[in-house]
């Protein structure tokens, strides 16, 4: 308590005062400062008190006990040595400090109070599981579940396990379009003829008619409509229709008439598009209608 009232009062050396009492302790007190504030603390409510608090003991009380000093050990200094320069530069550096501790205590409010990117919120993937599995000789494979991301690559993986595998029976209500070309291109490069014993929707139908023969059970159902963008899906589809034509296409080229791809994509996201087995076989879908209860 004596040496903090001798400092007040400017009973120290003004080189004491100046260089221990406002500097060393001011650089201390700046340096403690920068944990006040992000990264070493969080933005909130509480670190804006705790700032607010520091400050007003630090930069206030503090800080005016030091410059007093200081200004009571100049004063002290010049009516003994009577020494300008030295007044003068101690004066300045008391300026320079203030200078340099506003500009800190800006910087920490501002850090703490400036808007911040909210975090990227990922939605979970809405589609479901797929699976695959094997008929009893290993010829034909089963595909059930969605087409999501991720299935191309599991699929190739296990067709290449599977060499002896001729055909693919599809049973989904469709997923990503872009996992549907995948497996469709599989499909293609594969040779493999393609089933349908229950029900294919949606982009389940591109890889669908990428089979060198196509095969529908009797009362199995495909099912058409418009693309449509869903953002909960990881990949979106930039333009519905310029992808629609993408299909239509490929569609073409696996021998789907004009006339059928003139529908294909009439139906509204929201609604599907069940064309009937003679339709199908018309429109070059479909190239034979399997017999009841019949497994590939």
């Amino acid at each position: 308590m004596n040496y903090l009232r001798d400092h007040w009062q400017g009973d120290h050396s003004l080189f004491r005062s100046f260089w221990l009492n406002l500097i060393a302790v001011r650089a201390v007190i700046l340096g403690l400062e920068r944990l006040t504030y992000p990264p070493f603390i969080e933005p909130s409510t509480a670190a804006i008190w705790i700032s607010v608090i520091f400050v007003a003991v630090f930069h206030g009380v503090v800080f005016g006990w030091q410059i007093v000093g200081v200004v009571r050990a100049v004063d002290r200094d010049q009516r003994a040595h009577g020494s300008i320069a030295t007044a003068f530069s101690a004066h300045f550096g008391i300026a320079f400090t203030v200078l340099v501790s506003t500009v800190v205590v800006f910087s920490a409010f501002q850090e703490l109070t400036k808007s911040r990117p909210k975090a990227k919120v990922v939605r979970p993937d809405p589609l479901g599981p797929y699976t695959f599995s094997l008929n009893g000789n290993g010829t034909i494979i089963y595909l059930h579940g969605d087409f999501r991301i991720g299935i191309t690559k599991a699929l190739g993986a296990f067709i290449n396990q599977h060499p002896a595998v001729t055909g693919i029976v599809l049973n989904s209500a469709g997923g990503n379009i872009f996992q549907g070309r995948g497996v469709a291109k599989l499909i293609r490069s594969h040779g493999l003829n393609t089933y349908v014993i229950e029900t294919c929707r949606s982009t389940c139908t591109t890889a669908f008619i990428a089979g060198r023969k196509r095969f529908l059970g009797t009362g199995a159902t495909l099912g058409f409509h418009q693309y449509g963008i869903d953002t909960n899906i990881n990949s979106l589809l930039p333009d519905p229709r310029a992808e629609q034509e993408t299909d239509l296409t490929s569609y073409a080229e696996q021998g789907v008439t004009a006339t059928f791809r003139q529908n294909v994509f009439d139906a509204p996201h929201d609604k599907i598009w069940l064309p009937g087995a003679d339709e199908l076989i018309a429109g070059g879908v479909v190239h034979e209608i399997l017999p009841k209860n019949f497994r590939p």
